[in-house]
């Protein structure tokens, strides 16, 4: 017999990024938050004017930082909007390994993706990053098909941020299976 409603486990993916170093190597770990935000058939993502692609909002728990406070965080200063509410349980998990940006070192990132609801009512300055100020970092209302599309166009020539084939992987999960192709 069951207490009440379960919670359903979320979606995990396993991604490798690029090829991995062999031998001795140190493991950096880090953990991930990132919003689903949707506005009916659109959601809210973060999109590269530089390079076209497009990323959910959110990033990095800082030390001290709760998941929720840092995911309210990222998307207040990534999209000038606050986040009203979040489920505090992920819909999708992505386990991730790369190259990290030194010899020898692999990253290893657990992203967490939780649905979200927003205040589009109020605007907040947005405070960017050197990096992402750089890349032309603007918040953005799309499809998904839009966003897989803008994806898999910035994969096809080759010169892709290290997350756009995480975010091309959950863009696919939250689409649902690809239509045949006759």
């Amino acid at each position: 017999m069951s207490d009440g409603p379960q919670t359903p486990e979320p979606t995990t993916l396993s991604l490798t990024v690029g090829e991995l170093p062999v031998g001795p190597m140190h493991v950096e770990r880090r953990h991930a938050v990132r919003a689903v935000v949707r506005r009916g058939e659109h959601l809210l993502m973060v999109r590269s004017t530089v390079a076209g692609d497009y990323k959910f909002p959110g990033g990095g728990i800082e030390a001290g930082e709760s998941p929720a406070e840092a995911l309210t965080r990222e998307v207040r200063e990534e999209c000038g909007v606050a986040v009203v509410h979040l489920a505090g349980t992920p819909t999708i998990v992505v386990e991730e390994r790369r190259p990290g940006l030194e010899a020898g070192v692999i990253l290893s990132m657990r992203s967490s993706y939780h649905e979200c609801v927003v205040d589009h009512d109020h605007d907040h300055p947005r405070d960017l990053d050197p990096y992402e100020a750089d890349l032309g970092f603007e918040p953005a209302w799309v499809t998904v098909d839009d966003a897989v599309r803008g994806n898999e166009e910035v994969l096809a020539h080759g010169c892709a941020q290290p997350w756009v084939a995480r975010e091309l992987a959950v863009l696919r999960v939250l689409r649902g299976p690809a239509p045949a192709r006759r």
